[in-house]
This record gives C-alpha cells, sequence and structure tokens, in this order.
C-alpha cells in the first residue's frame, strides 16, 4: 500500500526529497478543496492537460483517495467532478 510520499515518488520518479517538496507545494495549493468542490470547472478551465495526463491525473486521484481505506463519498464526488470537467475531451474508445 502506498502513502502519499511514495505515490508521488512512483508516479512522477521522483526523489524522495522531491517527492515530499511536490506534495507539500500540492497540499497548498488545493487547500482543503472547496474553490474545486464548489466550481471545478472554473478551477480547471485555464489547464491545458492532454488525453494521456487527464487519465493520469484521475488515476492518481482515485490512488490517492484510497490511501486510507475506501473513498469516501466527499472525494468520490471529487473524483467525479474532475471527470466531469473533462469526459468531452477522452475519448471513449480507449475504455
Amino acid at each position: 500500500m502506498y502513502n502519499s510520499q511514495s505515490l508521488f515518488e512512483n508516479e512522477f520518479k521522483l526523489s524522495m526529497k522531491e517527492a515530499t517538496v511536490l506534495l507539500a507545494s500540492s497540499s497548498y495549493l488545493l487547500g482543503n478543496g472547496q474553490d474545486f468542490r464548489e466550481n471545478p470547472k472554473k478551477v480547471l478551465s485555464k489547464a491545458r492537460f492532454t488525453e494521456e495526463q487527464i487519465e493520469s491525473a484521475q488515476s492518481l486521484l482515485e490512488k490517492v483517495s484510497q490511501i486510507e481505506g475506501k473513498a469516501s463519498q466527499q472525494q468520490t464526488e471529487l473524483i467525479e467532478a474532475f471527470w466531469n470537467t473533462f469526459e468531452k475531451r477522452v475519448s471513449k474508445s480507449k475504455w
């Protein structure tokens, strides 16, 4: 089972120190997630993700949400909001 830091190390091919810095920065930028929960399209409107990055980000969100066990309803809703923001851009034929 992963913890957040080892997940960042593996997913982004980072050293422990680099993963720690990225995790801390990510946590700071996201804050408590209220802005994203309230309006994910606004938060992600300037994002220019490729389809591969969208799928990778969703996978990472799912892994992080399950670090302490099954994802909570709030975590699941957050992941769904992320996915719904980008679903039209991701080819359904890949799945």
